[in-house]
């Protein structure tokens, strides 16, 4: 029995939605147990659908959040500049902003 499943990088776990549906949820169900998927956003693979839904109104059930790096106040503002002025904008957008890219 399970209350909570937490899935950290899950934009790289190979199968997601497989392994959801067919093992994840079904564990979850006796207890109405959630679960969350975090990560770097990758693609618009499995992770990617998963945070659609928590954006669609009609998907009560599902919450989508993003934060940006710049959200950290444990980061200090300079150190998220010079990663701007260092990385490539695809690199610093996905990895420093967290956007689907």
């Amino acid at each position: 029995m399970y209350d909570l499943v937490i899935i950290d990088e899950a934009s790289v776990v190979v199968n997601l939605m497989t392994i959801w549906n067919n093992a994840i949820r079904p564990t979850l169900a006796d207890r109405r147990g959630r679960a969350i998927f975090a990560g770097t956003p990758r693609n618009r693979d499995a992770f990617w659908h998963l945070y659609r839904l928590g954006l669609d109104p009609a998907q009560t059930e599902w919450a989508s959040f993003t934060a940006s790096q710049a959200d950290n106040p444990f980061i200090p503002p300079e150190e998220t500049e010079a990663q701007r002025l260092s990385m490539p904008d695809l690199i610093f957008r996905r990895e420093i902003l967290g956007e689907f890219v």
